[in-house]
């Protein structure tokens, strides 16, 4: 070596490769010079060794559709390390906080709410503080749609007069609808499709639950 500043690659005692997933602590480094004269050690400040990737996996994917402009997604990480985001998906959330499960908010690219539409190409990467990059975590695909349902008509129509009291009635909405719901047991205004002839100060008892068609928009 030289007198001044060295560099030594170091390797195992018993191989060219120091053991993958070890921490090293108890490291000494001593010289010897052409006299024969042995200094005394200096302790190599403890270090680990970490060649494994992390591993990335879905915990809680976002609601499919979702009104929700900045959704959280949740996943689960075998290491901590900085993450990356590509597609249409970012987040402020640069790092994964913990090895286990991470919960981050989901914007676009400029940190500002998601458009409506389909998102189907937002992927997630972490790299681990060993720079082992994860592979790639695809989220998966989910619809945000802000736009409220119109409804496109009714059976009987809009001014009609129902006559029988065991007559059905029947609504037809612009897109598929979910949770339809109505009160069977008695006149108060529950469920999601009411029927009341007092502005909803009571509801109208109905014989039976809903039945659906037309992919849930009938």
């Amino acid at each position: 070596i030289n007198s001044g500043n060295n560099t030594v690659a170091l390797k195992g005692a018993s191989s060219n490769e120091l053991t993958d997933n070890t921490t090293y602590s108890d490291c000494t480094i001593s010289v010897t010079d052409a006299a024969g004269n042995l200094s005394s050690s200096i302790s190599i400040s403890s270090f680990t060794v970490d060649t494994t990737a992390p591993s990335l996996v879905e915990v809680t994917a976002v609601k499919n559709p979702t009104n929700d402009q900045t959704p959280d997604y949740s996943f689960s990480s075998t290491q901590p390390g900085d993450l990356t985001y590509g597609g249409s998906c970012s987040s402020d959330n640069d790092t994964a906080l913990q090895s286990d499960n991470n919960t981050i908010t989901l914007t676009n690219n400029s940190s500002g709410n998601l458009a409506e539409g389909t998102y189907s190409d937002c992927t997630l990467t972490v790299t681990d503080n060993a720079t082992n990059p994860a592979v790639t975590l695809n989220i998966s695909s989910f619809v945000i749609d802000t736009t409220p349902p119109t409804l496109t008509s009714t059976s009987p129509a809009d001014s009609d007069n129902l006559t029988s009291i065991s007559g059905s009635i029947t609504v037809t909405f612009s897109e598929k609808m979910d949770n339809i719901s109505s009160n069977t047991s008695d006149t108060s205004c529950s469920g999601s499709l009411q029927l009341s002839y007092n502005n909803f100060s009571t509801c109208i008892q109905m014989s039976s639950a809903p039945s659906v068609s037309n992919s849930n928009k009938t």
